[in-house]
């Protein structure tokens, strides 16, 4: 193997040392100006800017964090802050805005103000209501809990959204309000005594997964074309759920409230839902559609409708009336159990009975009007009459106690036994 002999390599490190300067790369050491800043300033660390004391007022567009719980008691008649700009938002972060006797508003906006958020807080015990937004749109209000407040607890315009709150014990108002075509959801609205818990109003807004318990007003109350959904409304001295018309009502659960369970306007469908132990289950104005409801144990009827309405595939079980409908009706598939009276009771004309079945009671299907079509239906262990059907009515032949191999030529018959 070949080596270099120590006498060239000396030779070679020193023509490299010996080598001109100019053969190395180099710049110019003289800086290009005086050296800048090289820390954030505290705006660039946080640009937010804090609310330390109340009652404080923001003119300007931005964003606010509140520092410590804020007590506002002593501020006779003043708001705890007043909103007098657009783009607002407020972190509570997770302190309490507290008022007391003959304070403001908690948060108020002033004008028609729009873009305005409230987050991740308490508002508690002031007197001209908790969150004041809606006199402008496109406001929001989350995670936030409106506490024993005189004049409502969370109140917010059109186009609004409401997300996961709680709003509980406040009076003279609604717990929660919004406007036409806002957004109300994950929110809980308890033993509110001045309205209803929950209410819109305006057109067509959306109330989803909500719970209702324990208000002075209805549970859940809406305007024209809005949809609820599941949802829970109990123990209201009002309705569970009263939606107006145009109103679609699925997957919700009404019970114990001393009016209705579900109330809607004319053209309403309600999908799907639960009503137990109300005065009606469900109510239904005109030409709706009630479907896939369990109606039990409800004092006077399970399922209440005005005319053109459909009623169809509903078990409806232990009311004083289980189905009671006007004229122009149809009721389709329905199961109709130990209803004290009646299982499915016909006052009006025009209507299509078709195809339910009813067992206990003391009339399983009672027609008083006429002109109606009764085919199909079966009744079991009716203590006084399985069918009374007045004159003037298109029954189909009744056959009674048919027996294990009965053979029978009218695929339109009714059934008893």
């Amino acid at each position: 193997m070949k080596t270099t002999s120590l006498p060239l390599r000396v030779l070679a490190l020193g023509s490299l040392l010996l080598a001109p300067c100019s053969l190395l790369a180099q710049g110019s050491l003289t800086p290009p100006g005086a050296p800048g800043p090289t820390m954030k300033t505290l705006d660039q660390l946080e640009p937010r800017r804090p609310i330390r004391s109340v009652p404080t007022t923001i003119t300007n567009s931005g964003s606010y964090y509140v520092t410590t719980n804020l007590d506002g008691a002593d501020n006779l008649f003043l708001n705890g802050i007043t909103i007098q700009a657009d783009s607002v938002t407020i972190d509570l972060g997770g302190f309490e805005l507290v008022g007391g006797i003959d304070t403001g508003a908690g948060i108020l906006v002033s004008g028609d103000r729009r873009n305005i958020r409230v987050f991740n807080g308490t508002v508690r015990a002031w007197e001209a209501g908790g969150i004041r937004l809606a006199t402008g749109p496109a406001c929001a209000v989350e995670h936030v809990q409106a506490l024993s407040n005189i004049g409502g607890g969370i109140s917010l315009g059109s186009n609004s959204l409401v997300h996961a709150c709680i709003a509980e014990a406040n009076s003279g108002g609604d717990g929660i309000r919004v406007g036409p075509a806002s957004l109300v959801s994950d929110c809980t609205a308890r033993s509110n005594s001045g309205g209803s818990g929950i209410s819109v109003s305006g057109l067509g807004a959306i109330v989803r997964n909500c719970v209702a318990d324990g208000n002075l007003g209805d549970g859940i109350m809406t305007g024209e074309g809005c949809t609820v959904e599941s949802c829970t409304a109990s123990r209201s001295l009002g309705d569970g759920i009263h939606a107006l018309f145009g109103a679609r009502v699925s997957h919700c659960t009404a019970y114990d409230n001393v009016s209705d369970g579900i109330q809607v306007g004319a053209g309403s469908t309600v999908l799907d839902s639960t009503a137990y132990s109300n005065t009606n289950g469900v109510n239904a104005g005109a030409d709706s559609m009630v479907a896939n409801i369990t109606a039990y144990g409800n004092g006077t009827n399970g399922i209440l409708t005005a005319a053109g309405c459909t009623v169809r595939d509903c078990t409806v079980n232990a009311n004083r009336t289980g189905i009671q409908v006007p004229s122009r009706c149809r009721v389709v598939n329905n199961q109709t159990d130990d209803n004290i009276n009646r299982g499915i009771l016909v006052s009006g004309s025009g209507g299509r009975i078709d195809g339910n079945h009813s067992t206990g009671g003391q009339r399983s299907f009672q027609v008083t009007g006429t002109d109606n079509l009764v085919i199909r239906n079966s009744a079991q262990g009716a203590s006084v009459l399985a069918y009374d059907i007045a004159a003037g009515n298109h029954d189909a032949a009744r056959i009674s106690s048919p027996g294990s191999t009965f053979t029978n030529s009218s695929p339109w018959a009714n059934f008893s036994y």
